[in-house]
């Protein structure tokens, strides 16, 4: 067993039991400093985070473009998002943080819900017709579970 190895499933462990939130209103998983960029340099998944943000940045700045736009006009737009999802897709998650990063990206990309990006990368709290709608279908209901799971909690 390598380090990194050691090192996740000291942090698996370490994941408080029914310190999850999920329910409507709550929000479902705390978005702590690591993820802001506070801790990157030493953390093992710098990178994941970086590309976290960017994903966030891009789906913010996607979803906000006019719906008069030509597919030629968003195609610049489309790409940048692509690239950011490759990223999210293909670099591994090397600690619990990471999971849950990968967790809430698998979610965002299997749900059909209008509110997903809401919940998922902007951290909303989760409505009932969100809640609903997730728990709806077993493998859904599944990722959010996971996604529960592997959020930071705060001390």
């Amino acid at each position: 067993m390598n380090a990194s190895r050691r090192q996740f499933l000291a942090a698996t462990a370490a994941v408080p039991v029914g310190a999850v939130a999920g329910t409507q209103g709550e929000p479902a998983f705390r978005i702590i400093d690591i993820l802001a960029g506070a801790k990157d340099r030493n953390h093992p998944d710098a990178e994941l985070f970086a590309a976290w943000r960017e994903y966030v940045e891009v789906v913010s700045h996607y979803d906000s473009l006019p719906t008069t736009m030509t597919d030629a006009e968003i195609a610049p737009f489309t790409a940048r998002l692509d690239r950011c999802r490759d990223r999210m897709e293909t670099l591994p998650a090397k600690t619990l943080d990471g999971m849950h990063l990968k967790f809430r990206y698998l979610l965002t990309s299997m749900t059909e819900h209008p509110s997903a990006d809401e919940v998922l990368v902007h951290g909303r709290p989760a409505t009932e017709a969100f809640l609903k709608r997730v728990n709806s279908d077993f493998r859904e209901a599944m990722v959010w579970r996971m996604v529960q799971d592997t959020a930071p909690h705060s001390a």
